[in-house]
């Protein structure tokens, strides 16, 4: 399954509606090309999975026109991806089967390079967060975690990887605050240097870019934090 859908998106292009939505919402386009985001095509070829074939269709159908964002492994493997449509909150996320155990990040293939250099791992939630981050942040590797908590595969990586560190930016909201203070406790006792970097106004580094764009965006992340 995992060669079928390797295959299959090196073949998908990003549809320029699509490529034009993210821009606008922080993506630069290095970062669009460097994370593979591409609009799903069906492939020529059905899925080699049952199990997809029933929920996704043969040949993928319900992804059709949503933006892919694909989730790599820390070896560069494509495990599996998160889609939706342009301008819409109708996200669905895929894992490829037997790959459950990998550790899921948005942002791996332009992160690893930087953390290999020592250099402070930011973590976010969502993908429009990790753009605004990327504008802010420029050099700094950003990790997004789909969700407002780790996990512990995502804790045993972080201990092994950041050895700069890591700054938190969930979001601001309940859920984004509980998981903070759970991240900060489990990041500390696998022994990561960790905080939370209290930025705003905003809910989250989407909202400040979609508000006041890459001067909000630096104000609220500059490089010295």
């Amino acid at each position: 399954m995992r060669e079928w859908a390797t295959k299959a998106l090196a073949g998908m292009p990003l549809a320029e509606s699509d490529y034009g939505y993210l821009l606008g919402r922080g993506a630069r386009p290095d970062t669009i090309h460097g994370l593979g985001i591409s609009t799903w095509v069906p492939p020529k070829e059905p899925a080699p999975d049952e199990a997809f074939r029933k929920k996704y269709g043969s040949r993928g159908e319900f992804f059709n026109d949503r933006i892919l964002f694909p989730l790599w492994s820390a070896r560069g493997l494509l495990i599996g991806w998160e889609s939706r449509h342009a301008g819409q909150k109708d996200l669905s996320r895929y894992i490829i089967p037997k790959w459950h155990w990998q550790t899921h990040w948005l942002g791996m293939p332009l992160a690893m390079p930087r953390m290999w250099e020592g250099k402070v791992v930011w973590i976010c939630e969502g993908v429009f967060d990790l753009f605004a981050l990327n504008q802010a942040l420029p050099n700094s590797p950003v990790l997004a975690i789909g969700t407002a908590r780790l996990h512990r595969g995502q804790v045993r990586f972080l201990s092994r990887l950041a050895l700069g560190g890591v700054r938190l930016a969930l979001d601001r909201d309940k859920a984004g605050r509980e998981g903070t203070e759970k991240a900060l406790y489990y990041l500390e006792k696998a022994g990561v240097e960790c905080k939370d970097h209290p930025y705003g106004p905003g809910k989250d580094p989407g909202e400040i870019w979609d508000s006041s764009g890459l001067r909000g965006c630096e104000k609220a992340f500059p490089l010295a934090a």
